[in-house]
Formats: C-alpha cells, structure tokens, sequence
C-alpha cells in the first residue's frame, strides 16, 4: 500500500507544525516558496502580515492546495531549513518509507535474520537487517 501522498502528509502533521514552526522559519519557508514560484506576492503578502500561527496555517493550507508537487517542495524546505522540526513531524521518514521494497519481498525468504515492524497507526513497515548480516 502506498503511503500518503505529500499533501496529505502536510495535512496530517498541519496542527503540530502550526504549534512548532519558528516565525523565522515560516518566513524564510515563504522566501524560498515565493522564489520557486510555488506561491505569488500575493499568496506571501497575505501571509507576512498574520500572527506567527495564522501564518503557519496559511503556509500549509496554500502549498497543500496546490497539490502534490508543491507540497513536496515545502517538505523539502522545511527539511533543509529545520531538519529538528522535519524530523519531529516525520515527514522525512514518511518519504523514505515509500522507497522500502514491498513486504512480499521479504515475506519469502530464508533469511532468519530479517526483523519486520509494522506501525499500527501506518500502512507500512519497517524492515531491518542487522549489520554486518
């Protein structure tokens, strides 16, 4: 199953990110949006003159609506301008999850020493082999 889309990623951490962003980082999340050409002048007009979290919302929300390529592109912002915060809200490892080959893959091997975990919350797992296995 494929994991959420990066819209919808940004939907499902939206409340965590409107309470842990930094107002310096919101703004230079929308510098960086404004010069990729992801939102207008407008777009970031309206947005610099909010309150640090009406501001958050309206970075999510805009890029979000704009659909997946957009959304992808403030991930990958948020990661380079504050990986603590991207990795907080996990949106990192969401994307890598996605490049993990698929369960069946392992489902049928002999290897002994291949540990599976599945989120309960996810429809994903995590595999593991230990080093020098």
């Amino acid at each position: 199953m494929a994991s959420l889309p990066p819209d919808k990623r940004l939907l499902s951490v939206r409340k965590q990110f409107v309470e842990k962003v930094s107002g310096s980082t919101l703004n230079q999340l929308l510098d960086s949006l404004l010069q990729r050409g992801i939102i207008n002048e407008e777009e970031m007009d309206s947005a610099r003159i909010k309150p640090k979290a009406d501001r958050a919302r309206d970075v999510i929300d805009v890029v979000r609506n704009k659909g997946a390529e957009a959304s992808s592109s403030l991930i990958d912002d948020l990661q380079d301008l504050d990986p603590h915060l991207s990795e907080t809200l996990h949106l990192k490892l969401a994307e890598a999850i996605e490049h993990l080959p698929h369960v069946s893959s392992f489902l049928h091997t002999d290897d002994t020493q291949v540990i599976l975990l599945i989120h309960p919350n996810q429809e994903r797992l995590v595999v593991i082999v230990p080093a020098g296995e």
